[in-house]
């Protein structure tokens, strides 16, 4: 018989903190149905279970997935007993007592890392479980490759897909700057199975997928701990809440760090490396600009091929000698010249799906500031002409919704407001700088009131209306 300690520490060998151990002495169950609880030991536990602080909580390292509060750790192993004379203890006590037991500060996220890892001075677990596969031959992994050729024609845009995939496998640490937006007008080109291919690869883990408009409603955002890369399946978010939630999907889109909110845990802050791997039937799914560098919009074919074709190819999602042989190819492709950080192009799909996201104001404002030849004009002159208010019975209110709205578009083309307010007759209002900001931004009043008067005069001569002084400055060239 073992006495315990107060320390909490058993005397004599580990052997006698076995399975066989448990209260009334009643011999383990030699074979755990699935539904019967798990039965552990002292070693056992002190192998597996860490202590983190701030919670506190405790985390099962066999499974990273498992956060437990301490009251739910000692129900869920209140069998597990050990017994000393007429005492019976439960193991998870003894594990909470135990100067063995691991334990750490916070919860982390690091995949260049081990099992803990210290950052800001604090010790953490690491949320990252190493992946492996075993070896297959890289040539077995041409069905994925050959797929990508008929899915994305475009030889450059499916390379830097495929570094992009490649980067994921071999340096997931590393977040990069852009992510990408596979657009197709038809469904069953099997898109959703490359996918499937990267979520079989990186395990339920570190990969995932998402609804990317409720994530942005959401509070909790635990589906993102821990990704490598998330899929979402469809963007498409309704024209009223288009630019609603812009400013979080840019922090989704560029942050480094995630503040993961999970229901019933205590929060905590990670590395944020997740990639998504976006797909869409619009073309106005998302509100895009001409400035930005954060979603690579791919064109994809429109026909889907046979149905023998995607009977095969989403059989071998469950071939694990394919799987290994994709995961082998991605890990050793060359990616020397892949450049995380690099820009999205502003190509021809990007282009139109940027015009689609526009309302018609939106769009004719950004043709008319285009089109003006002339480096300033009055705000109140340029709202008169790109924003005329519908009729008398128009609320001041949703008027000013349709000016904010067409602002923006014009502050996502790289125009602004002057800090200096001018007079235009009796109106006095600022400017908005259209081109050599560098140089108009610290102009005088004086200097900005006359060349704001030109446009102004020109617009009466058109009466206000934005067709005709486009069509005016455009003739003019």
């Amino acid at each position: 018989m073992s006495v315990i300690r107060l320390d909490g520490e058993p005397f004599g060998h580990q052997s006698e903190l076995t399975d066989g151990a448990l209260a009334g002495g009643q011999p383990a169950v030699p074979q755990r149905d699935i539904a019967m609880p798990e039965e552990l030991d002292y070693g056992q536990m002190l192998e597996r279970f860490a202590h983190i602080t701030v919670g506190p909580i405790i985390i099962d390292t066999s499974n990273m997935a498992r956060l437990l509060k301490p009251v739910e750790f000692a129900a869920a192993y209140a069998h597990c007993c050990f017994t000393s004379g007429k005492a019976i203890i439960p193991v998870t006590e003894l594990w909470s007592r135990s100067k063995h037991r691991m334990t750490a500060d916070r919860l982390g996220f690091h995949p260049s890392e081990g099992k803990f890892f210290t950052e800001f001075g604090l010790r953490h677990v690491n949320l990252w479980n190493p992946l492996t596969w075993p070896h297959a031959d890289a040539a077995l992994a041409q069905p994925f490759f050959q797929h990508l050729a008929y899915l994305i024609p475009e030889p450059g845009a499916r390379r830097d897909l495929i570094d992009w995939l490649a980067h994921a496998i071999q340096q997931p640490a590393t977040r990069p700057h852009f992510h990408f937006l596979l657009v197709a007008p038809n469904e069953g080109t099997g898109r959703s199975w490359v996918a499937e291919v990267m979520r079989a690869l990186l395990g339920d883990h570190h990969a995932g997928e998402t609804d990317l408009h409720r994530l942005l409603d959401d509070t909790f955002n635990s589906v993102l701990s821990r990704k490598i890369v998330v899929v979402v399946h469809e963007v498409k978010a309704p024209s009223d809440e288009r630019y609603s939630h812009k400013d979080r999907l840019k922090s989704l889109l560029t942050d480094a760090w995630l503040t993961v909110n999970e229901k019933h845990l205590p929060r905590w802050t990670e590395r944020f490396c997740c990639r998504f791997l976006m797909f869409t039937n619009r073309d106005d799914a998302i509100p895009l600009s001409e400035t930005d560098r954060r979603i690579y919009v791919v064109r994809c074919v429109d026909n889907p091929r046979s149905e023998n074709y995607y009977r095969e190819l989403y059989a071998k999602l469950g071939d694990r000698t394919f799987l290994a042989a994709v995961w082998h190819a991605l890990q050793s492709r060359d990616i020397a010249q892949f450049n995380p950080g690099k820009r999205a192009p502003l190509n021809d799909m990007k282009r139109q799906m940027i015009a689609a996201g526009r309302s018609d104001e939106q769009q004719t404002a950004i043709d008319f500031v285009q089109a003006c030849p002339h480096p300033v004009i009055a705000a109140s002159d340029l709202m008169h002409i790109l924003v005329p208010q519908v009729d008398e019975k128009e609320r001041h209110a949703d008027r000013q919704k349709r000016v904010m709205a067409v602002a923006g578009a014009l502050r996502e083309v790289g125009k602004q407001t002057g800090p200096r307010k001018v007079r235009i007759g009796m109106i006095v209002t600022r400017v908005w700088l259209l081109s050599d900001t560098a140089k108009w931004i610290n102009a005088s009043a004086a200097v900005l009131t006359q060349a704001a008067t030109v446009v102004h005069d020109e617009c009466v001569q058109e009466r206000f209306n934005a067709e005709a002084l486009i069509e005016r400055w455009t003739d003019a060239l």
